[in-house]
């Protein structure tokens, strides 16, 4: 029978009866292990094999036990640089929050006459400024001097573009009790020759009074015009953003009127005046 076998077995009998192994003359040369019952004794023949074996015993716990500690401490790092970063981050956006990019130039101060279309500002309450949450803000009805023709003209401004998701023509419009028609991608050129793209919406209300309205809309980001919403969607823009070290923001530009014809005149000439007024 084997040496750490011998021991295994003692360490888990534990009687009280001495335990001895048959070596005659040499029964009083004997290892007591430290800290064990005195019944546990090993002959000096298996101090060669034994000592080894419960040194490497000793190794590996002591390595388990490193590598428990080890493993913590580089948790509570990680937990601790990750705090300092976000820590540091809400401190950036609050104060990107508290100083917002305004436009170059404030909305209020775009021309009352446009060309041949003369202004007239149009008061929001107080109750859908605070819900549509903008920095900045133009509501005007602007009509031709000559042709019969008038239309609605509302830019709304903001440095977290976010805000900008849920007003949108497919959302007010119907919120207020249109009815949707369609949607159509369209390009109007402008009065320096550039084509710019556009979204055309049709909305319409049945009964005695039929109604319908046409919305031309899109979007300016950052200086670049567009039409699609996930240029600025998602969970990185809860708040204020930079892109490319600049300071990110969102104007949408909607032309309402009763007629396609009025909005796509009334664009063609307020698009490019209106990008001197962003940042």
């Amino acid at each position: 029978m084997g040496c750490k076998h011998l021991i295994l077995q003692a360490a888990a009998s534990r009687t009280s009866r001495p335990f001895s192994i048959g070596m005659s003359s040499r029964t009083d040369e004997r290892t007591v292990f430290p800290n064990e019952p005195e019944d546990i004794v090993v002959p000096n023949e298996c101090e060669g094999s034994v000592l080894p074996f419960l040194s490497q015993s000793v190794i590996l716990l002591k390595m388990n036990l490193h590598r428990t500690i080890l493993v913590g401490l580089l948790g509570l790092v990680v937990v601790a640089g990750a705090g300092a970063y976000y820590h540091r981050l809400a401190e950036k956006y609050d104060r990107l929050a508290s100083t917002p990019l305004m436009p170059s130039i404030p909305l209020e101060n775009f021309p009352m006459l446009l060309g041949h279309w003369q202004g007239q500002d149009v008061p929001i309450s107080e109750t859908v400024l605070k819900v549509a949450g903008n920095d900045d803000y133009l509501s005007r009805f602007y009509a031709h001097r000559d042709l019969r023709l008038g239309v609605s003209f509302y830019v709304g401004y903001t440095a977290e573009p976010r805000r900008m998701l849920g007003h949108r023509p497919k959302v007010c419009y119907v919120g207020s009790g249109w009815i949707h028609g369609e949607t159509r991608n369209e390009t109007f050129r402008t009065q320096n020759g550039t084509d710019l793209e556009c979204l055309i919406h049709r909305f319409y209300k049945t009964g005695l009074a039929y109604e319908e309205v046409y919305v031309l809309n899109y979007y300016i980001v950052n200086g670049q015009l567009t039409t699609d919403q996930s240029m600025f969607d998602g969970l990185s823009w809860r708040r204020p953003k930079q892109i490319e070290g600049r300071l990110a923001y969102v104007a949408q530009v909607q032309i309402s009127a009763a007629t396609e014809q009025a909005v796509r005149l009334f664009g063609s000439l307020a698009a490019d005046e209106l990008m001197d007024y962003m940042p």
